[in-house]
C-alpha cells in the first residue's frame, strides 16, 4: 500500500503542475461560499472507500487523465450528445476503463443540495482524489481550490494528448514535453520507460555529487538493484522521512512492533522482527550469524565474507 501512496502523491504533485494554468488556486477558496464543502467531500470519501479501496487508485486515475487535456477543467465528465457535434473525452478510448463518474457525481449531488452551483467539479476530483490517499493511510496535504470547470470536451486531444501503455519513449517524453513536464517527471509518472534510461537518468541528473550511483548487479533482479541503491542513500519513503520531507503523518512509529520511529536502520536491522529474518537467511546460507544496527555495519560484515563473486552476489540479493 506504501507505492501507492508515493505514487498518488507523485502524480497528485504533478498535476498541480498540470492544473496551473487555470490561473491562482487558494486553500480554502470555498471558506465564505461554501464553508462545509471540504468536510462534505471528505465525509463521503470516508464513508464509502473503506469499503472499496481500490476506488482511491481510480479516482487518482480520473484526475489524471483529466488533468492531462485542458488542464483540471473536469472535462473528463462530460458526456456526448448528438447536438454537441463531437465526442467528449469520457468516449476516448485512453478513458473507456476509468470509472469513478457515480462516485464524483454523487458528491456532487450532495454538494449542490448545500450550496448551488459554487463547487466546481474540478474540485471535486482534485479533493476526493488526495481524501482517498489519506482514508487508505497515506498522508494529508493541503490541496488548493478554485479550478474552474471546461465547457469543451473532445475525445480525439484525450486520444493523443493521454499517455497510452504502448507509446515508446520518443513519443512519451513528446508528450509530457507537451505539458511542460520533463524525462524526470515521466520516469516519476511513466510506466512505459526503458530501464536504461531511468538509470542514466538517475546517475546523470537525480543524484547529488554526495551519493552514491546505483549499484547494478546482473544476477539480482532489477528491483532489488534499485531498492539496495535506496538503502545506500537512505531514501526509502520511511515514516520517519516522510515527516522529514514535512508531509503531516499520523505517527511515525514503525507500525508492526510500535517499538521506535520507522527509520530505515530501525525497519530493516533493529527491529525484532527484521532481526529474526535476517537470522533464518544467514543460517539458510550457512554464514555466521551478528546483529546490525545500519547498513553500514551489515555492508561491512558482507564485504568480509570470502566466497566467489557470483555467488556472493546472489547472496546480497537474497539479503536485500
Amino acid at each position: 500500500m506504501r507505492g501507492f501512496w508515493s505514487f498518488g502523491i507523485t502524480v497528485l504533485g504533478f498535476i498541480s503542475i498540470l492544473g496551473s494554468v487555470q490561473g491562482d488556486l487558494q486553500t480554502g477558496f470555498y471558506s465564505s461560499s461554501c464553508p462545509k464543502a471540504e468536510k462534505i467531500i471528505k465525509d463521503y470519501v470516508n464513508q464509502h472507500i473503506p469499503n472499496a479501496p481500490s476506488l482511491a487508485a481510480t479516482l487518482i486515475r480520473m484526475h489524471f487523465h483529466d488533468c492531462f487535456v485542458r488542464g483540471c477543467d473536469a472535462s473528463i465528465l462530460l458526456n456526448f450528445t448528438s447536438a454537441s457535434g463531437n465526442q467528449t473525452e469520457k468516449v476516448a478510448t485512453p478513458n473507456q476503463t476509468v470509472r469513478g463518474f457515480d462516485f464524483i457525481d454523487r458528491i456532487k449531488s450532495l454538494l449542490e443540495a448545500e450550496c448551488p452551483s459554487i463547487v466546481s467539479s474540478a474540485d471535486i476530483i482534485s479533493l476526493a482524489a488526495r481524501d482517498s490517499i489519506v482514508v487508505t493511510g497515506g498522508p494529508f496535504w493541503k490541496v488548493p481550490t478554485g479550478r474552474r470547470d471546461g465547457l469543451f470536451s473532445n475525445a480525439s486531444e484525450a486520444l493523443a494528448q493521454i499517455p497510452a501503455p504502448f507509446d515508446n519513449i520518443t513519443i512519451l517524453t513528446q508528450k509530457f514535453a507537451n505539458k511542460s513536464l520533463n524525462l524526470k517527471d515521466l520516469v516519476l509518472l511513466s510506466g512505459g520507460f526503458f530501464v536504461k534510461s531511468v538509470r542514466n537518468l538517475v546517475d546523470g541528473s537525480l543524484i547529488s555529487s554526495d551519493m552514491l550511483l546505483t549499484r547494478w548487479v546482473k544476477v539480482v533482479p532489477i528491483k532489488i538493484n534499485l531498492f539496495a541503491w535506496k538503502v545506500q542513500n537512505d531514501k526509502l519513503l520511511t515514516r520517519l522521512n516522510l515527516s522529514w520531507l514535512g508531509i503531516d503523518i499520523h505517527s511515525i512509529m514503525y507500525p508492526i512492533c510500535e517499538e521506535e520511529a520507522e527509520s530505515l536502520a530501525h525497519l530493516l536491522f533493529s527491529c525484532s522482527i527484521a532481526r529474526k529474518v535476517l537470522s533464518k537467511a544467514r543460517r539458510w546460507l550457512g554464514v555466521s550469524s551478528q546483529d546490525f544496527q545500519s547498513y553500514e555495519e551489515w555492508l561491512l560484515w558482507f564485504s568480509d565474507l570470502r566466497m566467489r563473486m557470483q555467488v556472493k552476489n546472489m547472496q546480497e540479493g537474497v539479503f536485500m
